[in-house]
């Protein structure tokens, strides 16, 4: 069987009957013929239960068999050259013409840090090392993906490659990877469960939005999973153990922290990002034109050689069971506060249980890297986080304060503090925050966004619009963005223009039940009524 169907038989308990093996091979196996008065039930020996035996069966967990899968696909890449430069990939395919196995991993983590000769060290799942070929190593043009190629007469796994997205919020999603962290060993494999966010919530979620925009090299993935530097171009697996996307990055800041080794530190403020295996299987399909040498385009002919060998699973997921959902959030890995007094520390802790949503105690991690540190502006950022998701706006606006007082420069603590000043109906002074966001960042969607939302509370319509249509400007696929500017077209009676940006924002996301509803009074409002109760009865 082919490694796509090998995959399927091990999902599944199955087995070769009896009597197909007595036709095959008689000379081992012979059936007699049964006696009809023999009773067919087999004698079991005392089957009830005994109340003083442990029940030792359970409800399997389904993330250890995506671990598994996760460890036979994984590969570590090293600049020979460099120790602290090394990434993750996984192998994709395998050519048994010339017994040759393709890897895929982020294009960053091939680039060479230091003018040093270009040596790179593929480590396997079984622990040896084999020197890269450079000369194989092949990009896949406007992403952050590249491929390359190694050959041993060893047998490794394949990965399976979804077709399907993860469309469900809150869907589970896994990364492996090996992290650059002087907290483990550098052979140490990292394994991590996350969950996922859908494609409408994605913009609202990330802390800048340029980082998953048209021109962001593919990504596309924002997942709560912790990862950590290395763990780049390993696989984002779904619950099957198949591959739905590349992992490449993390939100955060460098920052300077006296009470840290080092001072300047990276610190992740916010979820992690990655490429889709979509973006890999159009661009197959799509190659671009040849380039020269290293890091040449991935071209026609050896886009269609590596489809050929590589593994792609067009099913959908499976439903979790309720039993199956509670094992996987049972397993999430413990996270364990900092040994050491680093406020940089103390604030990545935060990050963690606030990913986690254990709010409280991201709370006291963030106090205690203030304490350590009291002018780490990002801690401060990262409180005011906290606050705003545990509705405690005053204080969330304080921390934010506190973050801008230390760096005026900051544009995503002025656009989270004009944020909770429309949550608590402060609409005009949200203005001077959300002006000075743009004016520090215009590409940042949310920042048009929030103030389209405070000029139309104000009855500011046109200038609501202006700030719509340049969100949309910077992610056609904002739906929610369509259906307010929709609604502000409603209430200046351009019902026609309303209908038009409700009509888009469903086709971006048909289950807007608020949508429905609004696209129905439109039509109420042109008297179209047919129209209007069809969207009722919809929403």
């Amino acid at each position: 069987p082919s490694t796509a169907e090998q995959d399927i038989f091990r999902e599944y308990a199955w087995g070769i009957p009896i009597p197909s093996i007595a036709h095959i091979a008689p000379q081992y196996i012979s059936l007699s013929t049964p006696n009809p008065n023999q009773p067919l039930t087999p004698n079991l020996g005392n089957t009830t239960p005994n109340p003083n035996q442990p029940n030792t069966q359970s409800t399997p967990n389904p993330i250890q068999r995506v671990e598994e899968k996760a460890r036979a696909i994984t590969v570590k890449i090293q600049h020979v050259n460099e120790e602290n430069n090394f990434g993750s990939g996984f192998i994709a395919g395998y050519n048994p013409e010339i017994k040759s196995y393709m890897v895929i991993t982020a294009q960053h983590v091939l680039n060479q840090s230091q003018p040093v000769d270009f040596v790179l060290e593929l480590t396997t799942p079984d622990g040896k090392k084999h020197l890269m070929d450079t000369e194989t190593i092949r990009k896949i043009k406007g992403n952050d993906l590249a491929m390359f190629t190694f050959q041993s007469e060893e047998k490794y796994q394949v990965a399976v490659i979804s077709q399907n997205t993860i469309e469900e919020d809150g869907g589970f999603i896994f990364t492996a990877g090996f992290p650059l962290s002087r907290h483990r060993q550098p052979e140490e494999f990292y394994f991590s469960v996350g969950t996922l966010f859908r494609e409408q919530e994605k913009a609202s979620s990330v802390q800048d939005f340029q980082q998953i925009s048209r021109n962001s090299f593919g990504y596309g993935l924002v997942y709560t999973n912790w990862t950590e530097r290395g763990m780049s171009g390993g696989p984002v697996l779904d619950l099957r153990g198949h591959v739905v996307g590349i992992h490449g990055r993390v939100e955060g800041e460098w920052v300077d922290d006296q009470s840290t080794v080092g001072n300047r530190v990276p610190i992740p403020i916010g979820y992690s990002l990655g490429v889709p295996t979509s973006q890999l299987l159009v661009y197959l399909k799509n190659p671009a034109e040849e380039g020269e040498g290293i890091f040449a385009n991935l071209n026609a002919e050896e886009s269609a050689q590596m489809a050929k060998y590589l593994s792609v699973d067009s099913r959908k997921l499976p439903e979790l069971t309720t039993a199956e959902r509670q094992k996987i959030l049972d397993s999430l890995d413990v996270i364990s506060a900092p040994t050491s007094n680093s406020a940089s520390e103390w604030t990545i802790y935060g990050n963690r249980l606030w990913r986690r949503g254990l709010y409280e105690e991201a709370l006291k991690a963030y106090d205690q890297a203030i304490g350590l540190n009291p002018t780490l502006f990002i801690a401060w950022y990262g409180k005011g986080l906290t606050l705003e998701r545990q509705e405690k706006y005053e204080e969330a606006i304080s921390a934010y304060d506190k973050a801008i007082e230390l760096n005026p420069k900051y544009a995503l603590a002025y656009g989270q503090r004009g944020e909770v000043k429309i949550e608590l109906e402060r609409y005009k002074e949200a203005l001077p925050d959300l002006d000075k966001a743009i004016e520090l960042d215009k590409n940042q969607l949310s920042f048009y966004f929030q103030r389209g939302n405070a000029y139309y509370l104000l009855k500011e319509y046109e200038k609501a619009i202006a700030d719509y249509t340049q969100a949309i400007a910077l992610n056609p696929e904002d739906a929610n963005a369509y259906n307010n500017r929709g609604t502000t077209y409603n209430y200046l009676k351009e019902y026609e223009k309303a209908i038009n940006d409700y009509t888009q924002a469903l086709t971006i996301n048909p289950e807007l039940a608020p949508t429905y509803n609004n696209r129905g009074a439109a039509y109420g409002n042109l008297k179209e009524y047919e129209k209007a109760i069809n969207d009722y009865t919809q929403a």
